[in-house]
């Protein structure tokens, strides 16, 4: 097993390059292409996942004994924590981050004066009383 220190940098310099990748693009790109990103880095990350831990799946669990297939669920964590390779982890994160900053931005949009309260347009809602 590689030291930690090397494996938390490695890690950290998968992040450190994608950081920012998703931070421009959450800046400049419009709502759509963050959905279209976000959709495919996440696919892309959980597609690694799925075949790092299927994988493991196939090739670890019938060779284990009885009981250390009790411990598959630690088994795939090393598995992923050890494998700085593929940064699937980071990808999936990374296209959660685009999906949830286009969600916010999304709900950041004003609705349409058709879809306004009539007293919103009139000033004669709560709180536009005179002052006198």
């Amino acid at each position: 097993m590689p030291p930690l220190q090397a494996l938390v940098a490695l890690h950290g310099l998968w992040a450190v390059a994608l950081f920012p990748i998703v931070l421009w693009a959450v800046r400049k790109w419009p709502t759509a292409c963050l959905v279209l990103a976000g959709c495919a880095l996440a696919t892309l990350g959980a597609a690694g996942l799925a075949g790092l831990i299927g994988t493991e799946l196939l090739t670890w669990y019938p060779a284990a004994s009885p009981t250390q297939r009790l411990y598959v669920a630690q088994r795939v964590l090393y598995v992923l924590g050890t494998n700085t390779d593929l940064p699937a982890v980071q990808l999936t994160l990374a296209g959660l981050a685009l999906l949830l900053s286009a969600r916010r931005r999304k709900r950041r949009v004003t609705l349409p004066k058709a879809e306004r309260s009539p007293a919103a347009d009139l000033g004669n809602g709560p709180g536009t009383e005179p002052l006198i």
